[in-house]
């Protein structure tokens, strides 16, 4: 069953958000790319302890721009959310992201670190910088052929199957890309949404100190036969932290934020 939906607006920005759980403690959750905020649903063992803010991000639902504004700063980005946890009276919260809502995470973890209790970061983008989001959102001439890619997807389909059929390309990232740019809306979207999060790229270094600092409890999810984003990469976070934290392998793919995930946390971590 679908829950209502809250719309919370500021200056530019309009998010749309639902609300989980009713548990003493608050929760801002942001999903992945092309999910949506009804994900943490999922999460059904965790209704109890928290009260969860799930917003839809930017280009996702009825979460948009109020004006011609294109790029969603770290300024931006942090005037924002102290605009509403003042509005709802939240004096400290959790964040639980997964994918592309790790950037909103580990951006707000830096710029609010007094305002964060925990993380439960799953598969978290804004660990290591896509190298196609880069070269995409940072330079002309590829900006230029990703807009061509938008209105004829063919050439690109065609060279990535023939990669993925001679071994060069892993079949799990063929099919993870071919289902995210199948279909001109799709393509659109993922263009609109690199563009506009190409600013919130975390220092991981204030990240770390942050969580060092304030003893930010922190968790880190990943799947062990992800090849979107591979548990390999959470040493660059990890190596910078002290002891106040827990790295997470499971028995799955990029698809984390599930009933198998929930099943995980109520079995195996303390905080339940």
């Amino acid at each position: 069953m679908s829950i209502a939906t809250k719309i919370f607006t500021y200056k530019d920005y309009q998010l749309e958000y639902i609300v989980i759980g009713s548990g003493e403690k608050q929760v801002l959750a942001f999903h992945g790319f092309g999910r949506t905020a009804e994900d943490y649903n999922a999460l059904k063992s965790l209704k109890d302890k928290y009260t969860i803010y799930s917003f839809n991000l930017l280009h996702h639902g009825n979460s948009k721009f109020l004006t011609d504004k294109q790029v969603w700063t770290k300024a931006d980005l942090k005037e924002l959310f102290e605009a509403f946890l003042h509005q709802h009276k939240i004096e400290t919260v959790s964040f639980f992201a997964y994918s592309l809502g790790g950037k909103v995470a580990l951006c707000l973890a830096e710029l609010l670190p007094k305002k964060v209790n925990e993380l439960f970061l799953m598969a978290p983008d804004g660990i290591k910088i896509n190298v196609w989001y880069n070269l995409v959102t940072k330079f002309w001439l590829t900006n230029v052929i990703y807009k061509h890619f938008i209105k004829n997807p063919k050439p690109v389909h065609y060279v990535a199957r023939f990669l993925k059929a001679i071994g060069l390309l892993d079949k799990r990232i063929y099919k993870f890309a071919y289902h995210q740019t199948n279909s001109k809306h799709k393509r659109e979207m993922v263009y609109k949404t690199w563009m506009t999060f190409r600013e919130l790229n975390p220092d991981l270094t204030v990240v770390a100190k942050n969580i060092n600092e304030q003893k930010i409890t922190t968790h880190l999810f990943f799947g062990k036969y992800d090849r979107i984003i591979s548990a390999e990469i959470a040493h660059r976070l990890t190596d910078k932290l002290n002891d106040n934290f827990q790295l997470h392998i499971l028995e799955t793919g990029h698809d984390l934020v599930n009933e198998k995930l929930d099943e995980y946390i109520k079995d195996s971590l303390f905080v339940i």
